[in-house]
C-alpha cells in the first residue's frame, strides 16, 4: 500500500487574495481545483499517486479552507480569471488542470476564457451540465453519493463543517451555483484535449452531465468508473492511472514553464 506524501502548507498572493495551497512531486505540472466545499488536504490520499509522475498542485478556492475570504462570492468566471493569477503566481505558463465538482466549473471556464494557460484538461464529475436546475434533484443526488462515501464521510465531514463556519457566504453561493448553474456554452469554446472523468454512480450530476458535455467539447474523451460522485478521492489509484494514460496519450514536446 502506498504511503501518504507529506504535504507542505504555502501560501501565495494572487491579486487581492491570499491563497492557500499544498504540492508534491515533480514533473508537468497538473492543478486541481478541488470541489469548494471541501480543503486541499482532503485530496491527500490522491496527491500520493499523483505526484510519482507530476508536479501535483492543489489549492483551496478564495472563498474556502486556509484561503482568504471574501467581501462577496465569486462567480465562475472570476475564479477562472483567479486561475489565470495562480498560475503566474507560480510562474506557470500552463499546467495540466483538473477540476472536480464545482472546481471542475471553474476548470471547464478558465479552459473557454483562457486556452492559453491550458496544456490539458481533466473534467470530473463537473457541475454546470445538468438537464434541469433541480434543487430536489441535486440535494437528493448528494444524500444518496453520501451513503456511497462513508469511508470519506470519516474524514471529510470536518472539511465541510469548517467552510460552512469561516466561509458561509461562499459555500451557500456555490452550493446554489451547483444547482442552477448552466456552463454547457462554454464547452464548445474548449480547444485543448479533455478527459471528463466521471462516475458512474454519481447521483448529484450524473453520467448523462458528461455525455451532454462530451458532445461540445470538441477534442474530449470519457473514462467511467464504476463509484461516485467522489471517486477520484474514494478510487485514488484508478483516477491516477485514467489521467496518467490520458496524459501520455496528448503529451506535448514540454510542459509548463
Amino acid at each position: 500500500m502506498m504511503s501518504m506524501v507529506t504535504l507542505q502548507d504555502r501560501f501565495v498572493r494572487t491579486g487581492t487574495v491570499r491563497t492557500h495551497y499544498v504540492e508534491a512531486g515533480q514533473g508537468p505540472p497538473l492543478v486541481l481545483i478541488p470541489g469548494v466545499f471541501i480543503l486541499a488536504r482532503t485530496y491527500r490520499g490522491l496527491i500520493s499517486r499523483l505526484c510519482s509522475q507530476f508536479h501535483t498542485i492543489v489549492p483551496d478556492l478564495p472563498g474556502s479552507g486556509l484561503s482568504g475570504g471574501l467581501p462577496a462570492p465569486w462567480s465562475f468566471e472570476q475564479y477562472a480569471d483567479w486561475t489565470g493569477c495562480f498560475l503566474d503566481a507560480l510562474r506557470l505558463e500552463r499546467a495540466i488542470i483538473t477540476g472536480h465538482s464545482n472546481g471542475g466549473g471553474v476548470a471547464l471556464v478558465t479552459a473557454a476564457k483562457h486556452p492559453e494557460r491550458i496544456e490539458m484538461l481533466v473534467l470530473v464529475d463537473t457541475v454546470g451540465a445538468r438537464a434541469s436546475a433541480s434543487p430536489i434533484g441535486v440535494i437528493g443526488g448528494r444524500t444518496i453519493d453520501a451513503s456511497l462515501e462513508m469511508g470519506l464521510n470519516l474524514v471529510a465531514w470536518k472539511h465541510v463543517v469548517y467552510n460552512l463556519t469561516y466561509h458561509h457566504r461562499t459555500f451557500k453561493h456555490q452550493l446554489r451555483a451547483a444547482i442552477t448553474a448552466n456552463l454547457l456554452p462554454y464547452a464548445s469554446q474548449i480547444e485543448a484535449p479533455t478527459l471528463l472523468a466521471w462516475g458512474r454512480q454519481d447521483w448529484t450530476m450524473p453520467l448523462d452531465c458528461a455525455l451532454r458535455l462530451q458532445a461540445l467539447i470538441p477534442w474530449s474523451e470519457l473514462y467511467v468508473s464504476d463509484a461516485s460522485h467522489d471517486w477520484l478521492i474514494t478510487e485514488p489509484d484508478e483516477f491516477a492511472r485514467a489521467v496518467s494514460r490520458f496524459v501520455k496519450r496528448h503529451e506535448p514536446q514540454q510542459v509548463g514553464a
